[in-house]
């Protein structure tokens, strides 16, 4: 791999890493999915969706998923504004920061019943990553829907925080 290439690909990571930190954030989100496996699709800046296979354990809710799923980087301060929890639905935006890269996003998510989930978020990002500038939108689009109460040897979701070192 060029020079050229490792520096745009630690750029990128660096920005993936802060973009995913917000939705850790959302906060008593206890919308409950049903338990077992799970097709989880998430296309980013329109490209063909990537494809996961998520086990869901009893109890586990929307707040858990967002949790688990969007670890960020340590150092990262995050604060959560405008929630909105109505029926089904939320919405909230948020703004990071972590050394010199920073994130503001609006978050909304979708689950009409317990076997389906669809969500929108769209992050801008900005500040400088080896000591180069760093302005990216994301887009995502989330959809998931239950397959089977038998998670057929896909581990189980892990929906206990990890603890602060």
């Amino acid at each position: 791999m060029t020079r050229c290439k490792r520096s745009k690909l630690a750029i990128l990571s660096a920005a993936a890493a802060l973009c995913w930190v917000p939705s850790t954030f959302a906060q008593n989100t206890s919308l409950p999915f049903k338990p077992g496996l799970w097709e989880v699709q998430v296309s980013l800046n329109n490209a063909d969706p990537k494809v996961t296979r998520a086990c869901f354990v009893a109890g586990t809710t929307l707040d858990n998923y967002l949790t688990v799923t969007n670890q960020g980087i340590g150092g990262t301060v995050c604060t959560v504004s405008n929630k909105a929890q109505k029926g089904r639905s939320i919405s909230f935006d948020n703004a990071c920061t972590s050394g010199t890269l920073a994130s503001t996003g609006h978050f909304d998510f979708q689950l009409p019943d317990e076997q389906n989930f669809t969500g929108t978020s769209h992050i801008v990002i900005t500040g400088t990553a080896q000591n180069k500038p760093v302005n990216r939108t994301l887009d995502r689009v989330f959809t998931a829907k239950f397959i089977n109460i038998d998670c057929a040897g896909v581990p189980a979701l892990n929906i206990t925080p990890a603890k602060p070192k």
